[in-house]
């Protein structure tokens, strides 16, 4: 992915404070670079919605949990140090190719390019890549996280389905997208078949 200028400065709007652009990234803004981006598609750590009140109109309550198990930060350091191998590589740095050595303020203490600075980097700077899914899983009615069946029907009440990403069991590991235009493909389907729609009334 190259740098220019409008990607930086989105990059400081969107999901970085000031002060913390300014000491890793401000003056690359209209030079020419590349970087590699670390994602860990299938993270272990799960987050949790809750109700805040009986009002429906309340705002759930929700905490995403990031990093909840430490093997989400193991694979992440994984994927840095990979990254890092990539960039050496003498075909780049035939092209000039060099690390750009920058020490994220909130993680002076600790050597810079250490495994504990890149886990204080990670816990600072990582950010979700907004494709939220999993809130309403579809499994077994015997199971206590399950909240549709494989019909998408809503255990407890009827006539109501839930057709969207919320009913994946576990998260894909891309955007989910695709997989929603299937859940829906297919919701349409069941619900058209004389059987499937006489079960929900």
């Amino acid at each position: 992915m190259g740098w220019v200028r409008h990607e930086l400065k989105a990059v400081r709007d969107e999901w970085i404070s000031p002060q913390v652009f300014e000491a890793l990234f401000s003056d690359l803004v209209g030079q020419d670079g590349f970087s590699i981006g670390v994602v860990d598609v299938l993270p272990n750590s799960r987050g949790v919605v809750r109700l805040k009140s009986r009002d429906p109109t309340d705002v759930p309550l929700i905490d995403p949990q990031y990093f909840e198990d430490p093997a989400d930060i193991k694979r992440l350091l994984k994927g840095i140090r990979a990254a890092q191998r990539i960039g050496a590589m003498a075909s780049l740095r035939g092209f000039g190719s060099k690390p750009v050595i920058r020490q994220h303020p909130s993680c002076s203490d600790f050597p810079f390019n250490s495994d504990a600075y890149w886990e204080c980097y990670i816990r600072h700077n990582a950010r979700p890549a907004s494709n939220f899914g999993g809130t309403c899983r579809m499994g077994s009615p015997s199971t206590n996280s399950t909240v549709v069946d494989t019909s998408l029907r809503l255990l407890g009440l009827q006539g109501i389905r839930v057709v969207d990403a919320s009913i994946m069991p576990t998260p894909v590991s891309a955007s989910p997208m695709a997989a929603t235009v299937m859940i829906a493909e297919k919701a349409a389907v069941m619900m058209t078949q004389p059987s499937n729609a006489k079960s929900d009334h």
